[in-house]
């Protein structure tokens, strides 16, 4: 009786687990085949090479400049803690701004990863300081990615 209970109690946590935990089917192919591929990026080298990431400086900097020329003309008719507010309101505002840019180019090169890695069939990227040893290099493949994409939409958006 006391095994019955037991069996049927394994069963039924069992059954619980595949219920509540469901994997992907792409997930159980690749593990069912076990061929899951690992490749890793370089993030460091894609952000910083990152077209988008030079534009977006160079937006910011000129906006910086724009702030500092409007804080100059204004602060003449300011006491210190009103030039103080000022100065902490565009730090803010510039802050705000580039943190945006920040997540904009993030965003656009976790795009690319997930589409390479999906053409090249590789089921895990990792980022390169994560790696020891192995795994498949998509940095350079990425990186054309993200340039082409770039490229092809300066080209659309001068053609308009």
């Amino acid at each position: 009786m006391k095994k019955v209970l037991f069996f049927t109690l394994l069963l039924i946590l069992s059954l619980g687990i595949i219920v509540t935990n469901p994997i992907k089917a792409e997930q159980n192919e690749v593990v069912e085949k076990g061929v899951a591929q690992i490749g890793y990026v370089d993030m460091q080298k894609l952000f910083q090479n990152h077209p988008q990431k030079k534009a977006s400086e160079q937006k910011l900097e000129t906006e910086a400049q724009k702030l500092k020329e409007e804080l100059k003309t204004r602060a003449k008719t300011m006491d210190k803690e009103e030039r103080q507010k000022l100065l902490q309101k565009y730090q803010d505002q510039l802050s705000q701004q580039e943190q945006r840019l920040i997540e904009d180019v993030l965003a656009d090169i976790n795009e690319k990863i997930n589409q390479v890695a999906t053409k090249k069939e590789v089921s895990v990227v990792l980022d390169k300081s994560a790696v020891i040893y192995g795994g498949r290099n998509l940095t350079a493949a990425v990186m054309e990615k993200i340039n082409q994409d770039y490229q092809s939409a300066v080209e659309e958006k001068s053609a308009e």
